[in-house]
């Protein structure tokens, strides 16, 4: 069996989260694993890795060929450290199901750096917001990619979230209450229910409701998140290389960020940490609490990729 084969392979068979065998992956997690094996086994041959005794799983994979491959990365692919980092994680899985204990290697020992609060220190804006022409766009698509599309700009969420909640949508049931969004442990990422309050009072809820208006859904999951995949093919040609789902959850951080302090996020070009003063940096601190839960992750410190610093 070749390397490719074999880094298939063994993606294939992943089903929970790296560092917890009793939470499930989501779809998307499933899917982004299993394209970046087939990618980094190609890297691998790119790099003169060819198939032979020594080198056909990635149980076989030793620390210095992850360094020749970091090595790769950085000069020759020109990636960025918040690329790498995900690629590495990807890689970890399958290192892990493959009984690599290399899995267990930090980005820190790789060379690429250990926390994801340092992936924005140059500010990039990172934000996508949908052009007149994109909107025209997403209006003929069909009205569950409509509905999600909505969820993801206005709410911050994830693309499996919007997914399944537009899916709860279309069976009769409520994922709002007392002017918050509900998300079900099951829907999300880290498999922990989330709740938070709709800066818009609940406007996109009703529009979504509106649009799938006795609806039925007639693909599975996995269809629909191809359908929104497509979408957002087509709205890069349009857009261009922003029009991407995540780059929806930055704009959404970078409005709630205003909201909450009254200045534009560092990242869209406002004042960075360093020229703030006292008062500033405590508006900063919060809101980046407040941001970090709404897009569904634990530490403040990860709602600086959102909006800078």
């Amino acid at each position: 069996m070749s390397l490719k084969n074999s880094m298939i392979w063994y993606a294939s068979k992943i089903d929970t989260r790296l560092n917890d065998d009793f939470h499930k992956l989501s779809d998307k997690s499933g899917y982004n694993i299993r394209d970046e094996a087939k990618l980094i086994a190609k890297d691998f041959k790119n790099m003169g890795y060819k198939t032979n005794t020594k080198f056909q799983s990635p149980s076989q994979i030793q620390e210095t060929d992850l360094n020749n491959l970091i090595n790769y990365w950085k000069e020759v692919k020109n990636y960025d450290i918040g690329t790498m980092q995900n690629k590495m994680t990807a890689l970890r899985h399958v290192l892990k199901e493959a009984g690599n204990p290399l899995y267990k290697i930090s980005n820190g020992e790789l060379g690429i750096g250990s926390g994801r609060d340092i992936l924005n220190s140059s500010n990039l804006d990172k934000s996508y917001s949908l052009s007149e022409k994109a909107k025209d766009y997403i209006g003929n698509r069909p009205p569950e990619v409509q509905a999600a599309i909505k969820l993801m700009q206005s709410y911050g969420l994830r693309i499996d979230e919007s997914i399944k909640a537009v899916w709860a949508i279309t069976h009769g049931r409520e994922i709002s209450s007392n002017n918050n969004i509900n998300l079900m442990a099951s829907w999300t990422k880290n498999g922990k229910s989330r709740s938070f309050q709709m800066r818009d009072g609940g406007k996109t809820i009703t529009e979504v409701k509106s649009i799938l208006k006795g609806y039925s859904i007639k693909t599975n999951l996995k269809q629909t998140y191809s359908k929104l995949e497509n979408t957002f093919t087509a709205l890069k040609k349009i857009d261009g290389d922003k029009a991407h789902p995540h780059g929806l959850r930055h704009g959404y951080a970078h409005t709630r960020y205003y909201e909450i302090t009254g200045m534009t996020a560092p990242a869209a070009g406002g004042l960075r940490y360093a020229e703030m003063d006292v008062k500033q940096r405590k508006l900063y601190h919060n809101a980046c609490k407040i941001i970090a839960v709404e897009l569904g992750h634990s530490r403040e410190t990860i709602a600086r990729t959102y909006v800078g610093k």
